[in-house]
């Protein structure tokens, strides 16, 4: 699990809010470390990166990653280790790269669940939702 939070901001309990990111099941790849898949795949050397806003990266393998050249991906960007705090950020989270399979997958497959949740820390300083209004009681006269 990983926390994201601006470190400027303090909640009303004291501490920065956070996002918390909860991996679902997940596996490392499975794909050799020196195989030119994996190279091109950068994303799926680690479940997370996190790395400073620019507009050039949006995908995690690079805009062409299929192409001939030193790829241009997520490991790139992050190779220099440049700080990002008080930066803007883009969380990066991979899941379900390879599939491991299950005698019940066979012949056929029925599904392969993966997940990632976001939660909330922090953001206020009870449950929210016990501050919803109390329901009007309705009566029926028979």
């Amino acid at each position: 699990m990983w926390a994201a939070f601006n470190p400027n901001s303090i909640s009303t309990l004291g501490h920065p809010a956070a996002y918390l990111i909860e991996p679902g099941m997940n596996t490392v790849s499975f794909l050799a470390p020196d195989s030119a898949a994996r190279k091109r795949a950068g994303f799926t050397e680690h479940h997370f990166f996190a790395t400073r806003y620019r507009a050039t990266e949006l995908h995690a393998g690079g805009d062409y990653p299929v192409t001939s050249g030193p790829p241009n991906n997520i490991l790139n960007w992050t190779r220099d280790n440049e700080r990002i705090q008080n930066e803007d950020v883009v969380a990066w989270y991979t899941f379900g790269v390879t599939h491991v399979a299950r005698p019940e997958d066979f012949p056929v497959m029925p599904a392969a669940h993966a997940s990632v949740r976001l939660i909330p820390k922090g953001f206020f300083n009870r449950n929210p939702a016990m501050e919803v209004p109390d329901t009007p009681q309705v009566t029926t006269t028979p």
